[in-house]
């Protein structure tokens, strides 16, 4: 014990008064900080401590000595000195590293090392799901630069992250991310709630900011540091002014402590953005295209759409020091991150560019099933997930990748078979269970009501409903779609035209890419009342006399007014919730019962509900013919 004690000694304690030291060193701390791991952690905290007053200093006064090493490096090799050059190319330029820890924190919402909130799961989520492929990039850079060896799939869900994120920063200062959890609710329905923050005080909960034992990292780093001072007790993670040892006296008097008023309390995230315009030195005069460089970057200081909120109303407010900024330079520096949706389509036209395998694989598994909190994955996340790879390889095709590497790098076989599996099973089940239609929907009672329909007043959300069942329709298609009819006017007529068929529909849904004209079957005979009744709902949609069942009138997504009333058409003899998705396939049952003539056949009736659908009929039934 004495020897590890002179040992330590040397190592921490070198300009530390006996008297404190003794104090300070305990059994306690030999047996936690004598092994070689915490006191790695140690050193290497230390020296990045007593580099500034706080976080964003210390990150400063490491740059520049970096850049003071590398211009000594230059200056060898200048005169050929081998050995020198050999010697600095094997020094660890910290800098780097300390950013990489600080950006893998950033990651998942927290501002930086020295954060100690508490974050809840939905704010790690949401931050961490805006900033998954960052994540990826950074976690690369940071298994070169601190010379990990992985063999791990490179996935991209939250629990693994943490687990990456810890073995990094915890190899590098002790630093972990720790996951609390606790019951919340009343005991019937009580679920388990986590929340996450950043451990600083490993090693069973003595840490190098212990109050009572431990001293300071911010005292033990700072050599200059006076004596008085060693005697404080500090927080773990804050920083210690420096004090300079020349101008204090020669009796080391303790300085005169000054009063401090204290300030009225401002929104943090606020004062996040003035360091940050202070910074690179933006105002009210930058161009939306300077701002929009340095977007990214204040992005990611911003946890969740509450900051970005407080930091545009801050923007549009100004400040004694800067002038409020206009709306196009609040949109540049604080993009809305609604409108950056990350698109299966746009995905496969990067990547094909790029033409790098690894951007294809790490893409299909970014594309694959994420699962809940709890690590859990339901059979919609699963076939949807199965559904947008299968999109994804099609699109590659489309853009000219190579099959080889679309066959090798881009299929989730398990993904695949389980979501088939899935597919199959409800397959299955809705054949053995047709289910009833609706006592509201039943083909008599709307057929009734589209014959009683008056076209000279204001059409009700009833008629609405009534017109979606007619034609089939998906809610989104009700203000795109177009009936039209045509006649080939030459003997070589367009690949879409089916002869015998003069009716049909254009601006669906799905295809908004490459738009075709398929052919029209509704439950109403007659195509002209038909298109009648279409634009009868389409004008009174636009004339703002009737909503519109998915979107508002700023085009924002909104179906909860239609969503719930169809809901309440549900009787008591209906065993199923009545959904926009139900009513179109009521409305492809309908119509080929129209159209069918007597004595159809199942796979007739089929057929002619797939046509209603405006399915494409040019392949097999995916739904019938799962492979597993």
């Amino acid at each position: 014990m004495a020897l590890k004690r002179f040992y330590m000694r040397n190592i921490y304690g070198k300009d530390i008064d006996n008297e404190i030291w003794d104090n300070l060193c305990n059994k306690k701390f030999v047996k936690h900080f004598s092994p070689p791991e915490p006191r790695k952690h140690f050193l290497r905290l230390s020296h990045f401590r007593k580099q500034g007053y706080d976080e964003e200093s210390a990150m400063k006064g490491l740059e520049v000595k970096d850049i003071a090493q590398w211009e000594d490096s230059h200056y060898k090799a200048g005169y050929n000195s081998e050995k020198s050059v050999a010697e600095d190319l094997h020094k660890s330029y910290s800098a780097n590293h300390w950013k990489v820890i600080r950006e893998l924190f950033q990651i998942l919402g927290f501002t930086g090392i020295d954060d100690k909130r508490i974050l809840s799961s939905n704010i790690i989520s949401e931050t961490f799901t805006q900033s998954c492929e960052r994540f990826i990039k950074v976690l690369d850079q940071s298994l070169l630069l601190f010379g990990f060896k992985s063999r791990a799939k490179v996935t991209s869900d939250l629990n693994s992250a943490i687990r990456a994120i810890n073995a990094i920063a915890g190899n590098w200062c002790g630093y972990t991310v720790k996951i609390n959890r606790k019951k919340i609710g009343p005991k019937e329905k009580q679920v388990w709630e986590r929340s996450y923050q950043i451990n600083r005080q490993p090693y069973d909960g003595l840490g190098f900011g212990d109050k009572v034992r431990t001293i300071s990292l911010d005292v033990l780093a700072d050599k200059t540091t006076h004596t008085r001072y060693l005697k404080m007790r500090c927080l773990s993670g804050s920083y210690l002014p420096r004090y300079n040892q020349r101008n204090a006296h020669a009796n080391h008097l303790r300085p005169e402590p000054t009063q401090k008023t204290r300030k009225a309390k401002t929104n943090k995230f606020v004062l996040i953005l003035e360091q940050f315009l202070e910074r690179y030195n933006l105002s009210a005069e930058s161009s939306p295209e300077q701002l929009s460089e340095h977007a990214p970057e204040l992005n990611a200081l911003l946890p969740d759409w509450k900051a970005r909120k407080c930091v545009k109303e801050a923007l549009a407010r100004g400040t004694e020091k800067r002038s409020a900024f206009s709306k196009e330079q609040k949109e540049a520096l604080v993009p809305d991150q609604r409108n950056m949706i990350y698109s299966v389509r746009k995905r496969a036209q990067e990547v094909t560019k790029s033409e790098d395998k690894w951007d294809i694989f790490i893409n299909t598994l970014d594309l694959g099933p994420k699962g809940s909190k709890d690590g859990v994955i339901d059979d919609k996340e699963m076939v949807a997930s199965s559904s947008n790879q299968s999109r994804f390889r099609k699109y590659l095709a489309e853009y000219g990748a190579d099959r080889e590497l679309i066959d090798r790098y881009a299929k989730d076989s398990k993904t695949t078979t389980a979501s088939n599996k899935i597919q199959q099973e409800r397959t299955e089940k809705r054949l053995a269970n047709p289910g009833r239609t609706p006592e509201h929907f039943t083909f008599e009672k709307v057929h009734r009501r589209l014959q009683n329909i008056d076209t000279s007043k204001i059409p009700s959300m009833q008629d609405l409903a009534d017109v979606i069942v007619m034609l089939s329709m998906r809610p989104a298609e009700v203000s795109s779609l177009q009936i039209i009819n045509y006649k080939p006017d030459s003997e070589d007529p367009p690949a879409w035209y089916k002869a015998g068929y003069s009716w049909y529909c254009t601006g669906c849904r799905k295809q908004r890419d490459k738009p075709m004209p398929m052919r029209l079957l509704s439950m109403e005979k007659d195509p002209e009342r038909a298109r009648e009744l279409l634009t009868w709902i389409q004008d009174a949609i636009k004339a703002g006399k009737l909503r519109d069942p998915v979107y508002t009138e700023t085009g924002k997504r909104n179906n909860v007014p239609f969503a719930k009333f169809i809901k309440s058409l549900k009787t008591n003899q209906d065993e199923d919730e009545i959904t926009p998705e139900l009513l179109r396939k009521i409305g492809a049952k309908h119509a080929s019962m129209v159209h069918a003539g007597p004595n159809p056949t199942p796979q007739h009736l089929d057929n002619l509900s797939e046509i209603a659908l405006r399915h494409k009929i040019n392949r097999l039934d995916a739904g019938k013919n799962y492979a597993l």
